[in-house]
């Protein structure tokens, strides 16, 4: 398979994955009373554990990564700054608001991207991508506000720990690009969620458990380790391998566009007119940051 196809069909696949796991934990939350800083540490700690323990079966070098100072350092980063600021910010935006809500201010995160992309390159941004940056934030302020700037829509809390999950999704998008150039993604993966889980477990131990947890609640929980933070996180770190963190963010639409849909047929959520229409606006932003630069239609379906 052509590396560009199987780079978009990872980052596809990953960016759907973590919509899933947006849904099941909307669910989650309105099943039973969950602390969102449990559902954290549940989901990074195990997943953390699955991940290194399959590849310690298969023999793969997981502990190479710690031979190099430098290394370990950008490791811990990514495990901090990266993972658990996401995962923490993300699952309170969705605990706040809803699955919908905190995926598409994720939506920010590729503008963010090129920003910083073009800050250290110092070079000026293209027209298109101050227009695409433009009609990001006009999406995101139609989405929390339905056009009427004396009332929000949403959650204040929602939409605070949104913007800071977005900040997390771009550190985890940059901060190992060096580091995937010289080790394999999944133990990158396992050890930033297994540290980051160690690190969220100061905070919400694993083992205290809310109450009334079913086989419902385990279900879920099940889905969103496995499906939402296990497949998810490898396939989008796999797919950085052969796209450039542009264009992964720029397929990351189908995260918030899996989580809407659930959102929509699963937990009846509505939008308002306003509100429909930011969310065009902030998904289609993502795809027109980087259409000129990355896509070649032509080149790639034309043969």
């Amino acid at each position: 398979m052509n590396s560009k196809y199987l780079g978009i069909m990872l980052a596809a696949l990953g960016a759907t994955f973590f919509g899933i796991s947006a849904a099941c934990s909307s669910l989650l939350f309105n099943h039973i009373a969950v602390a969102p800083e449990w559902l954290v540490s549940v989901r990074m700690f195990f997943t953390g554990i699955i991940l290194l323990g399959y590849l310690s079966i298969k023999r793969q070098p997981i502990f190479s990564i710690w031979r190099n100072k430098r290394d370990v350092i950008l490791l811990i980063l990514f495990a901090i700054f990266g993972v658990y600021i996401s995962q923490t910010a993300f699952i309170f935006s969705v605990y706040y608001g809803n699955a919908a809500v905190g995926t598409i201010l994720q939506a920010l995160a590729p503008a963010i991207i090129v920003l910083a992309l073009l800050a250290f390159k110092r070079v000026l941004p293209r027209v298109s991508e101050v227009i695409a940056i433009i009609i990001s934030l006009a999406g995101v302020f139609l989405l929390i506000t339905n056009g009427n700037l004396a009332k929000l829509v949403v959650p204040k809390a929602a939409i605070y720990w949104g913007l800071i999950s977005t900040l997390g999704t771009v550190a985890y998008t940059l901060i190992p690009r060096g580091l995937l150039q010289r080790y394999s993604p999944l133990p990158i993966v396992g050890w930033g969620m297994l540290i980051g889980g160690i690190f969220s477990n100061f905070q919400h131990p694993v083992w205290k458990m809310p109450a009334h947890f079913d086989v419902q609640a385990a279900a879920y929980v099940v889905a969103i380790v496995i499906i939402g933070t296990l497949l998810s996180y490898v396939c989008y770190l796999m797919s950085l391998n052969y796209l450039s963190p542009a264009m992964v963010s720029m397929l990351g639409t189908f995260e918030p566009l899996t989580a809407t849909i659930l959102a929509v047929i699963l937990l009846n959520v509505g939008f308002q007119f306003w509100q429909a229409i930011g969310t065009i606006l902030a998904l289609g932003a993502v795809i027109i940051i980087n259409l000129p630069a990355e896509i070649k239609w032509r080149a790639w379906f034309v043969k």
